[in-house]
């Protein structure tokens, strides 16, 4: 098995696992799987994602300025205003 593996591009760990999930699973185990985690056990909790929200809302600030506010870094602060759509300020547009 290992001879032909590195002309297919595959790494002998992942032919072994392969191979671990045929026989325990049969033709099942092959079928693409996602690798998103089950769990975030280090997620923001929800007070503090409701509280950032709020605040961009009311106040119209970016994550720079929410950041040190609620006490997170502005890369959490943006990262949270991304999953809620939020992290585009609206500036008045005006037309001449």
């Amino acid at each position: 098995m290992c001879t032909w593996l590195p002309g297919m591009g595959i790494s002998r760990a992942t032919a072994h696992k392969w191979v671990r999930r045929w026989r325990e699973e049969g033709p099942a185990g092959l079928h693409d799987r996602s690798s998103r985690p089950l769990t975030t056990p280090r997620r923001t909790p929800a007070v503090l994602e409701t509280r950032v929200c709020r605040l961009c809302a009311a106040r119209k600030l970016g994550p720079a300025s929410l950041g040190p506010i609620v006490g997170l870094p502005p890369s959490t602060a943006h990262r949270i205003l991304t999953r809620y759509g939020l992290n585009r300020l609206v500036v008045g547009w005006q037309s001449e």
